[in-house]
């Protein structure tokens, strides 16, 4: 009980304790701090958006993820063995990842090491070596990457969801392209590509720890300096447009145990009805202990040891989705289970329920502020979708401002507006 009790003081930190965000501006540019000095260490995010797989022209599948992991490989000034000995020397982290949307450049460090972690970052992003045998390597590692890809339910759930939901668009293209595609990418190749998206213009940056404004200002000094573009021009993406015509798909695969994604086109950060949406997706599986499904397929039936669904959005189109592995063997029993309790659902959701999901929500938020982590991530994030520096002390009061008839619209526009799109990925037999 005396656990219990602490924890529930933690949960109800009031908003005017979180960290304040501060918008530092300097040489033109703009990051935004969480200066949080208790932990001395800190992180810095920097996105450069518009430049993710998605992006890839067709004939280079995979350019985005190359270029991302020959970040890695060593600069002009240190190869690849000696950069990473400079980082480990000083228990620096600094990593380049790729996503459909975006490539992001993320630094960990030791407050007492910020200059060195500064400085290799700096070098970095201006000077990839490019070396020739490590695009080799690289280019090797994405076609096991590819290979080990083939052999998992969960990739093939995921490619074969978005492509019988949105059909050929590019955020249904593989991230890592195809062997012919990447066999023909080239140094040059990444140099236009680093020219083109690797830019001051596409760039956010974020930051949270021990660092301060001023040093925070002179970062952005630095970064004015680096011999990237100052202009940015995005390749223009058609919004996908939902296309199903049918509401299952399956993907035949020999592996002891099947994986089913599911869900339909979703609701965007910019819609009103979003916070109804945040707390409806908590209270259906938000949570395999605490939500309907996770009571339903996991407690009752014990189809699977979790299912999760979740709020997407990429670009301008938001989209609702879970996902769960199970025996082959319960597979299309599981499905049953499912398609059952959100039938269900979409009838009405209880007051128990709702309140539930808004007191798990609003009290569990600072606890995921207790981090540099955590606040980077909701820095990059309120960015990202312009929630605005007070979003922090806003958040919860958005959440508790969810009434039931919003929950329950919601709960009919995700699951009846257009139905859902179930698909699996491994076998399928009935439980018998």
């Amino acid at each position: 009980m005396r656990l219990l009790a602490c924890l529930l003081l933690l949960w109800a930190v009031p908003a005017h304790a979180f960290v304040p965000v501060q918008v530092i501006e300097a040489e033109g540019k703009t990051a935004w701090l969480a200066e949080e000095t208790s932990v001395p260490a800190f992180e810095i995010r920097l996105r450069f958006t518009n430049s993710g797989s998605a992006f890839d022209p067709k004939e280079k599948l995979g350019l985005a993820w190359l270029a991302g992991a020959m970040l890695e490989e060593g600069t002009t000034e240190h190869d690849a063995q000696a950069f990473a000995r400079a980082l480990e020397e000083k228990a620096i982290s600094l990593n380049v990842s790729v996503g459909e949307e975006d490539i992001i450049v993320h630094l960990k460090s030791l407050s007492a090491e910020r200059e060195t972690a500064i400085a290799l970052m700096r070098e970095l992003l201006s000077k990839p070596a490019l070396n020739t045998e490590r695009l080799r390597e690289v280019k090797q590692r994405m076609q096991a990457i590819r290979q080990r890809q083939q052999e998992s339910p969960y990739y093939h759930a995921s490619q074969l969801w978005w492509r019988t939901a949105y059909g050929d668009h590019p955020y249904s293209w593989p991230t890592l392209g195809t062997e012919e595609s990447v066999a023909n990418l080239t140094a040059e190749d990444l140099k236009a590509f680093y020219q083109r998206h690797v830019t001051q213009a596409n760039m956010t940056i974020s930051a949270a720890g021990d660092i301060s404004a001023s040093q925070l200002r002179d970062f952005l000094q630095q970064l004015r300096a680096l011999p990237l573009a100052d202009r940015f021009t995005a390749t223009d993406i058609p919004a996908p447009q939902w296309q199903a015509s049918t509401d299952h798909a399956s993907h035949a695969m020999d592996v002891p145990q099947s994986v089913i994604q599911f869900g339909g086109p979703g609701i965007s950060r910019d819609d009103p009805d979003f916070y109804a949406a945040f707390v409806f997706n908590q209270i259906v599986g938000g949570s395999s202990l605490t939500s309907i499904l996770g009571e339903e397929v996991r407690k009752k039936k014990g189809y699977t040891y979790g299912i999760n669904t979740d709020l997407q959005q990429l670009g301008e189109t938001a989209y609702w989705i879970g996902q769960y592995a199970t025996q082959a063997a319960t597979a299309e029993a599981s499905l049953d289970v499912v398609r059952q309790t959100l039938q269900h659902v979409a009838a009405g959701i209880t007051d128990a329920q709702m309140q539930q999901a808004k007191d798990y929500l609003t009290g569990s938020f600072p606890l995921q502020l207790d981090s540099n982590a955590g606040l980077i991530a909701y820095l990059d994030s309120m960015q990202r979708y312009e929630l605005g520096p007070d979003y922090l002390d806003k958040r919860n009061a958005y959440i508790r401002a969810v009434d039931m008839a919003a929950v329950n619209r919601v709960a009919k526009r995700l699951l009846s507006d257009k139905g859902l799109l179930y698909v699996v990925a491994g076998q399928q037999a009935r439980d018998e």
